[in-house]
């Protein structure tokens, strides 16, 4: 039996390979996306949060004047193709935890380049179910992905058009030559690897310095109902209100135990987290999930090809924030693999060559 053809293979379909794939097929490229359906996808338990300002410091994401409106064009683009709703564009009420963050607050506020994305708070009532002795402020263009459902639409729409195979891939069954790859009884001119934290094991990619974060959420819902509930909140851990009156509270943040299990350490925690950021609310749980935020030592992405086998690819490395930088990197990436556009040299991992 002769093997398939195809430009690529792409490993993994979380958002990297999901968006990755799909700005492929745009250039008319043949890909094959191998996913083995979100057993190792931190994608689809993430809270998918869209924040252009973030830390202690309210840094604002360099870049973030192109990253935000090809975010934005993509997700509405799917939304009007697929008749769903998937991208939220909610404001965000930031709660301070203390004074420090207050003082860079209004040192940002000094700042034009921050006019955009913060502002004062219009009223002081918009705390008034929140704990918040140090006040806080509003952060404007931010939202959230429902991103287990946009993937499963996604997924939907590669397998209409042949180009996704539901399968365990093991990297010992791959073979690489000077003419490409070659996977069972699929050929390609090359592989990509979009596997999340998975990416640190690649023989291809170990040497990557990955920084593997996990995170646990909490669902459920409010014994009263929370103001303000058109806002996301932020404070110290983000609360997301779900179109269905059903709210998303997280994350924690672990570098040691790096599995997927919840955990009932992280449901005390996050409960009293909750508690202690609302302090007249319960919360009654409906959900708990984990996953593995594929985070970088210096915060950016690894894209690019392997030093000695250039048919052999990566694009991960995006952590946390994937869904404000995956639409223009994926969207960047095709390019330069199709039309050899320069890659962004803060990307491209020739830099730890």
């Amino acid at each position: 039996m002769s093997a398939s053809t195809h430009d690529y293979l792409i490993i993994g379909q979380g958002l990297a390979g999901s968006l990755l794939a799909r700005e492929l097929v745009a250039l008319e490229q043949r890909v094959l996306v191998i996913d083995d359906h979100y057993k190792s996808s931190s994608s689809t338990v993430a809270g998918g949060l869209i924040n252009p300002v973030t830390g202690k410091r309210l840094a604002l994401q360099p870049g973030v004047d192109y990253l935000l409106p090809a975010a934005q064009r993509l997700y509405r683009s799917l939304e009007e193709i697929a008749g769903l709703h998937f991208f939220f564009a909610l404001p965000m009420l930031r709660v301070f935890q203390n004074a420090e963050e207050l003082e860079f607050f209004e040192k940002r506020m000094e700042d034009p380049a921050y006019a955009p994305y913060l502002q004062p708070l219009p009223e002081k009532s918009l705390l008034r179910d929140v704990h918040a002795p140090f006040s806080g402020c509003i952060q404007t263009r931010c939202g959230f992905l429902r991103l287990a459902e946009m993937l499963e639409w996604l997924r939907y729409q590669f397998m209409i058009g042949n180009a996704c195979l539901r399968a365990d891939y093991k990297h010992e069954e791959l073979t690489v030559s000077s003419s490409g790859v070659e996977w069972h009884a699929y050929r390609a001119k090359s592989v990509i690897f979009c596997e999340g934290f998975r990416g640190a094991l690649n023989p291809w990619f170990s040497h990557l310095p990955f920084q593997l974060a996990r995170g646990e959420i909490l669902d459920g819902v409010p014994d009263r109902p929370l103001h303000p509930h058109d806002h996301i909140i932020n404070a110290g851990r983000w609360l997301l209100p779900e179109p269905d009156g059903h709210y998303r509270f997280g994350a924690t943040m672990e570098w040691d135990n790096l599995d997927t299990r919840v955990t009932e350490e992280a449901y005390e925690t996050l409960l009293a987290a909750f508690h202690e950021r609302f302090p007249d609310t319960g919360f009654n749980v409906t959900g708990q999930s984990a996953g593995i935020r594929p985070a970088t030592t210096d915060r950016h992405p690894f894209i690019g090809s392997h030093h000695e086998q250039p048919a052999v690819k990566i694009f991960n490395g995006f952590g946390a924030k994937g869904g404000l930088l995956i639409p223009w990197y994926a969207q960047q990436y095709a390019s330069h693999l199709v039309n050899d556009e320069p890659l962004d040299p803060a990307a491209d991992i020739r830099r730890y060559d």
